[in-house]
């Protein structure tokens, strides 16, 4: 009798903890994977990032960008462009998508372009399309890296270390010229 009371309270007890969610689950991509996947890649500036709800309950932000380069596609140096991810804080409520990019006004990044469907120009494949430039001592452009905090990767795949910006430039050009 005690052990089927037991029984009882562990089995209502699980029944009402609250479900373990998952991270984002991605299979990691290289770069000329990243720059087929994309309309444009683009190093540029952060100017500003703004929140707001999207009208389906959702936070979208909108990250404000200067071009500084064209890697691939339309966009010239000194083209402003908006671009959409889902996630962020409006007033004290916060949406966090595992694995989505975010953005600080003043960054400077490289940026794999796709529409996104109800956004308009996102980052292709989550946080994997958005890689952070970094500056040596002396300001000279050194490397670049991607934030996956919270990203599963499937089968214990990991992504590609962190690259020298010459050497994505090279792998986007490469894609480019396999493209056409």
């Amino acid at each position: 009798m005690r052990t089927r009371l037991w029984m009882c309270v562990l089995c209502a007890a699980l029944a009402a903890a609250p479900a373990v969610a998952r991270a984002t689950s991605m299979i990691p991509l290289a770069v000329e994977q990243l720059a087929e996947r994309s309309q444009a890649v683009v190093r540029a500036q952060t100017l500003s990032t703004t929140s707001a709800w999207d009208g389906h309950g959702r936070i979208v932000t909108h990250a404000h960008v200067r071009v500084l380069e064209s890697l691939a596609g339309p966009h010239a140096p000194g083209e402003e462009l908006d671009v959409a991810t889902y996630g962020g804080t409006v007033g004290g409520t916060s949406m966090i998508v595992i694995g989505a990019p975010a953005f600080a006004a003043g960054e400077e990044v490289v940026l794999f372009l796709a529409p996104q469907d109800g956004l308009g120009m996102g980052i292709a494949e989550l946080g994997q399309g958005k890689f952070e430039v970094t500056r040596d001592a002396r300001g000279a452009v050194r490397l670049t890296r991607r934030s996956l905090e919270g990203v599963d990767f499937v089968h214990g795949a990991t992504p590609e270390p962190v690259l020298d910006l010459t050497l994505l430039r090279l792998h986007v050009a490469r894609a480019a010229r396999l493209a056409r």
